[in-house]
């Protein structure tokens, strides 16, 4: 296709851009909405730069709670694999929350998980009003497991298993 053409049809597709979907991420050749968030962008809130954060002491009861359900979201993600060994929470190395413009409480967590020592990061949220935590997509092992996952070949699992 000679350059001519690629930019006649990049000029029809921006003629017929409808700017109430905005796609993950946005050709440069396409006219930028005006009004863009993380959101609408879908960039998790952990990677969302508009929002701020305000540390949490590490034993705070509600930090302490959201963590162990982050713990035993892991369990339930790798139950079907008999050969990972249950985790359970050791400590919590970071705790901040995130603020946001909606009615929720939302923490950025980083846990370290017995036994192994692997250490972990997700973001956990919940309504106001609302006692149950509910875990983000992404769990994000944050240290080398070398060889502690070698029983499992699931790659959504094996960062998070110990054999």
């Amino acid at each position: 296709m000679s350059n001519g053409k690629t930019i006649d049809t990049r000029i029809a597709i921006a003629k017929n851009w409808n700017a109430t979907t905005i796609p993950r991420g946005i050709s440069l050749f396409l006219p930028v909405p005006l009004f863009r968030d993380c959101y609408s962008a879908k960039i998790p809130l952990q990677w969302c730069v508009c929002n701020t954060q305000i540390r949490l002491p590490t034993n705070y009861p509600q930090v302490l709670q959201a963590a162990s359900t982050l713990v035993q979201n892991m369990n339930s993600m790798m139950k079907k694999y008999s050969q990972c060994y249950p985790l359970a929470l050791e400590s919590v190395t970071y705790a901040g929350q995130i603020t946001n413009d909606k009615k929720q409480t939302v923490y950025d967590l980083s846990i370290v998980t017995k036994p192994g020592l692997g250490k972990f990061q997700s973001v956990v949220y919940r309504k106001d009003g609302d006692r149950n935590w509910t875990i983000s997509d992404t769990v994000s092992r944050l240290n080398s497991y070398g060889n502690q996952t070698d029983c499992v070949d699931d790659g959504k699992i094996k960062h998070m298993c110990y054999c």
